[in-house]
Protein backbone atom coordinates (compact mmCIF):
# COMPACT_ATOMS: atom_id res chain seq x y z
CA UNK A 1 0.00 0.00 0.00
CA UNK A 2 1.90 3.11 -1.19
CA UNK A 3 -0.23 5.34 1.03
CA UNK A 4 0.57 3.51 4.28
CA UNK A 5 3.04 5.55 6.34
CA UNK A 6 3.85 2.62 8.63
CA UNK A 7 4.71 0.36 5.70
CA UNK A 8 7.19 2.96 4.41
CA UNK A 9 8.75 3.28 7.86
CA UNK A 10 9.06 -0.49 8.32
CA UNK A 11 10.49 -0.96 4.84
CA UNK A 12 13.02 1.74 5.64
CA UNK A 13 14.09 -0.15 8.76
CA UNK A 14 14.56 -3.32 6.71
CA UNK A 15 16.59 -1.54 4.02
CA UNK A 16 18.72 0.44 6.48
CA UNK A 17 20.06 -2.79 7.97
CA UNK A 18 22.40 -2.97 4.98
CA UNK A 19 24.75 -0.07 4.09
CA UNK A 20 23.77 -0.54 0.45
CA UNK A 21 20.14 0.12 1.33
CA UNK A 22 20.55 3.30 3.35
CA UNK A 23 19.73 5.76 0.57
CA UNK A 24 16.57 3.90 -0.38
CA UNK A 25 15.67 3.58 3.30
CA UNK A 26 15.86 7.34 3.73
CA UNK A 27 13.49 7.83 0.79
CA UNK A 28 10.95 5.61 2.53
CA UNK A 29 11.37 7.42 5.85
CA UNK A 30 10.79 10.74 4.08
CA UNK A 31 7.64 9.39 2.47
CA UNK A 32 6.49 8.03 5.83
CA UNK A 33 6.71 11.45 7.51
CA UNK A 34 5.19 13.15 4.47
CA UNK A 35 2.16 10.89 4.82
CA UNK A 36 1.97 11.29 8.61
CA UNK A 37 3.85 14.39 9.79
CA UNK A 38 2.78 14.03 13.42
CA UNK A 39 4.61 10.74 14.00
CA UNK A 40 8.00 10.45 15.72
CA UNK A 41 9.47 7.16 14.46
CA UNK A 42 10.05 8.18 10.85
CA UNK A 43 11.93 11.33 11.83
CA UNK A 44 14.07 9.44 14.34
CA UNK A 45 14.86 6.63 11.89
CA UNK A 46 15.76 9.13 9.16
CA UNK A 47 17.89 11.10 11.59
CA UNK A 48 19.67 7.98 12.82
CA UNK A 49 20.54 6.95 9.26
CA UNK A 50 21.82 10.44 8.46
CA UNK A 51 23.87 10.39 11.64
CA UNK A 52 25.41 7.04 10.68
CA UNK A 53 26.42 8.64 7.38
CA UNK A 54 28.07 11.55 9.20
CA UNK A 55 25.46 14.08 8.06
CA UNK A 56 25.06 15.54 11.51
CA UNK A 57 23.31 18.82 10.76
CA UNK A 58 20.67 17.02 8.69
CA UNK A 59 20.27 14.41 11.43
CA UNK A 60 19.80 17.15 14.02
CA UNK A 61 17.05 18.71 11.91
CA UNK A 62 15.17 15.40 11.86
CA UNK A 63 15.45 14.92 15.61
CA UNK A 64 14.20 18.50 16.07
CA UNK A 65 11.26 17.62 13.81
CA UNK A 66 10.55 14.57 15.99
CA UNK A 67 10.60 16.78 19.09
CA UNK A 68 8.12 19.18 17.52
CA UNK A 69 5.90 16.31 16.33
CA UNK A 70 5.56 15.02 19.89
CA UNK A 71 7.12 17.10 22.70
CA UNK A 72 6.27 14.34 25.18
CA UNK A 73 8.38 11.66 23.44
CA UNK A 74 11.65 11.00 25.27
CA UNK A 75 13.33 9.28 22.33
CA UNK A 76 13.21 12.51 20.32
CA UNK A 77 15.21 14.37 22.98
CA UNK A 78 17.54 11.41 23.55
CA UNK A 79 18.48 11.22 19.88
CA UNK A 80 18.84 14.98 19.73
CA UNK A 81 21.29 14.66 22.61
CA UNK A 82 23.25 12.00 20.73
CA UNK A 83 23.83 14.20 17.70
CA UNK A 84 24.63 17.27 19.80
CA UNK A 85 27.20 15.24 21.73
CA UNK A 86 28.70 14.01 18.45
CA UNK A 87 28.99 17.68 17.41
CA UNK A 88 30.85 18.45 20.62
CA UNK A 89 28.00 20.56 22.04
CA UNK A 90 28.08 19.00 25.49
CA UNK A 91 26.00 21.59 27.33
CA UNK A 92 23.22 21.35 24.73
CA UNK A 93 23.47 17.56 24.73
CA UNK A 94 23.09 17.50 28.51
CA UNK A 95 19.99 19.71 28.26
CA UNK A 96 18.47 17.32 25.70
CA UNK A 97 19.20 14.28 27.88
CA UNK A 98 17.71 16.03 30.91
CA UNK A 99 14.59 16.83 28.92
CA UNK A 100 14.33 13.18 27.82
CA UNK A 101 14.49 12.15 31.49
CA UNK A 102 11.93 14.81 32.42
CA UNK A 103 9.33 13.52 29.96
CA UNK A 104 10.19 9.81 30.40
CA UNK A 105 11.53 9.44 33.99
CA UNK A 106 12.08 5.68 33.67
CA UNK A 107 14.12 5.91 30.45
CA UNK A 108 17.59 4.57 31.37
CA UNK A 109 19.61 5.42 28.24
CA UNK A 110 19.57 9.22 28.68
CA UNK A 111 20.86 8.80 32.25
CA UNK A 112 23.82 6.84 30.90
CA UNK A 113 24.55 9.37 28.17
CA UNK A 114 24.10 12.30 30.52
CA UNK A 115 26.63 10.59 32.77
CA UNK A 116 29.11 10.30 29.91
CA UNK A 117 28.67 13.98 29.00
CA UNK A 118 29.17 15.01 32.63
CA UNK A 119 32.22 12.78 32.87
CA UNK A 120 33.70 14.42 29.76
CA UNK A 121 33.36 17.76 31.56
CA UNK A 122 35.10 16.40 34.66
CA UNK A 123 31.98 16.26 36.84
CA UNK A 124 32.69 12.75 38.10
CA UNK A 125 30.34 12.56 41.12
CA UNK A 126 27.34 13.65 39.02
CA UNK A 127 28.38 11.27 36.24
CA UNK A 128 28.57 8.34 38.65
CA UNK A 129 25.10 9.15 39.98
CA UNK A 130 23.66 9.10 36.46
CA UNK A 131 25.32 5.77 35.62
CA UNK A 132 23.98 4.30 38.86
CA UNK A 133 20.47 5.53 38.06
CA UNK A 134 20.66 4.02 34.57
CA UNK A 135 21.61 0.65 36.08
CA UNK A 136 18.84 0.91 38.67
CA UNK A 137 16.25 1.60 35.98
CA UNK A 138 17.55 -1.05 33.56
CA UNK A 139 19.78 -3.64 35.25
CA UNK A 140 20.60 -5.25 31.90
CA UNK A 141 22.01 -2.04 30.38
CA UNK A 142 25.54 -3.41 30.09
CA UNK A 143 27.35 -0.29 28.90
CA UNK A 144 25.89 1.66 31.83
CA UNK A 145 27.26 -0.97 34.24
CA UNK A 146 30.63 -0.72 32.53
CA UNK A 147 30.59 3.07 32.83
CA UNK A 148 29.58 2.85 36.48
CA UNK A 149 32.45 0.46 37.13
CA UNK A 150 34.92 2.86 35.54
CA UNK A 151 33.59 5.72 37.66
CA UNK A 152 33.95 3.60 40.78
CA UNK A 153 37.49 2.62 39.80
CA UNK A 154 38.39 6.27 39.27
CA UNK A 155 37.69 7.02 42.94
CA UNK A 156 39.31 3.85 44.26
CA UNK A 157 36.16 1.82 44.91
CA UNK A 158 37.67 -1.33 43.45
CA UNK A 159 35.45 -3.88 45.20
CA UNK A 160 32.29 -2.09 44.06
CA UNK A 161 33.67 -1.81 40.53
CA UNK A 162 34.44 -5.53 40.48
CA UNK A 163 30.86 -6.33 41.49
CA UNK A 164 29.51 -4.26 38.58
CA UNK A 165 31.90 -5.84 36.08
CA UNK A 166 31.20 -9.39 37.21
CA UNK A 167 27.48 -8.73 36.84
CA UNK A 168 28.04 -7.18 33.39
CA UNK A 169 29.92 -10.27 32.28
CA UNK A 170 27.31 -12.58 33.76
CA UNK A 171 24.78 -10.81 31.57
CA UNK A 172 27.06 -10.49 28.52
CA UNK A 173 30.06 -12.88 28.71
CA UNK A 174 31.45 -11.70 25.37
CA UNK A 175 31.60 -7.98 26.21
CA UNK A 176 35.27 -7.09 25.57
CA UNK A 177 35.21 -3.70 27.33
CA UNK A 178 34.05 -5.31 30.55
CA UNK A 179 36.83 -7.91 30.35
CA UNK A 180 39.37 -5.13 29.82
CA UNK A 181 38.06 -3.11 32.74
CA UNK A 182 37.85 -6.19 34.94
CA UNK A 183 41.52 -6.68 34.15
CA UNK A 184 42.24 -3.13 35.32
CA UNK A 185 40.34 -3.70 38.56
CA UNK A 186 42.15 -6.98 39.22
CA UNK A 187 45.49 -5.32 38.53
CA UNK A 188 44.58 -2.66 41.12
CA UNK A 189 44.25 -5.52 43.61
CA UNK A 190 47.62 -6.96 42.58
CA UNK A 191 46.05 -10.00 40.92
CA UNK A 192 48.25 -9.71 37.85
CA UNK A 193 47.81 -13.21 36.43
CA UNK A 194 44.01 -12.91 36.55
CA UNK A 195 44.22 -9.40 35.12
CA UNK A 196 46.36 -10.62 32.22
CA UNK A 197 43.82 -13.36 31.45
CA UNK A 198 41.05 -10.75 31.26
CA UNK A 199 43.08 -8.49 28.95
CA UNK A 200 43.83 -11.48 26.73
CA UNK A 201 40.14 -12.39 26.58
CA UNK A 202 39.27 -8.81 25.64
CA UNK A 203 41.74 -8.96 22.73
CA UNK A 204 40.44 -12.35 21.67
CA UNK A 205 36.90 -11.03 21.55
CA UNK A 206 37.90 -7.77 19.87
CA UNK A 207 41.08 -8.15 17.79
CA UNK A 208 42.96 -4.90 17.50
CA UNK A 209 41.56 -3.58 20.81
CA UNK A 210 44.39 -1.13 21.49
CA UNK A 211 43.72 -0.41 25.15
CA UNK A 212 43.51 -4.09 26.05
CA UNK A 213 46.62 -4.88 23.99
CA UNK A 214 48.50 -2.10 25.82
CA UNK A 215 47.34 -3.43 29.21
CA UNK A 216 48.32 -6.95 28.21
Amino acid sequence: NPGCWMAHNNLGLFLAASPAGQQEAMAHYRESVRLKPDQVGGYINLGSTLMALGRLDEAKAQFEAARHANPANGMAYYNLGLVLEEQGKLAEAQAAYRRAIEVWPDYAEPHNNLGAALQAQGNLPAAEAEFAEAVRLQPGLIHARNNLALALLARGQTAEALAQLHEALRLAPNYPEAHNNLGKALAEQGKLAEAKAEFAEAVRLKPGYADAQYNL
